[in-house]
């Protein structure tokens, strides 16, 4: 999975949308919308969002481990089979739809 997704899916996983993240950041929804689309590359207060509200910081970079943060509060409420289930393509958590090719390696 590509950094944009993983950036995708840590917004899902925060059950959050592109306007709360935002809001929360800073940023421009549409700086947003093209992280998570693959246009722009990811900003350091968008990185330093997801991972203090409870992504996991290397999930975010290299996509090993868990999603969630050893310590975060959502990890709690992770979703059932996250580990149980290792051939499911999204490993158990929610993985909006990006086109894989749209997501640039920087």
């Amino acid at each position: 999975m590509s950094l944009c997704r993983r950036i995708a899916a840590g917004i899902a996983l925060l059950g959050l949308k592109t306007r709360e993240v935002s809001e929360r950041t800073g940023k421009a929804e549409d700086h947003i919308r093209g992280v998570t689309s693959g246009a722009l590359r990811p900003s350091p207060e968008l990185m330093a969002f997801l991972s203090e509200s409870g992504i996991d910081a290397n999930w975010l970079l290299t996509g090993q481990g868990s999603p969630y943060a050893a310590d975060s509060p959502i990890a709690a409420e992770e979703e059932p089979g996250y580990e149980s289930n290792p051939h499911e393509k999204s490993n158990g958590f929610p993985v909006p739809k990006t086109d894989e090719q749209s997501c640039k390696s920087w």
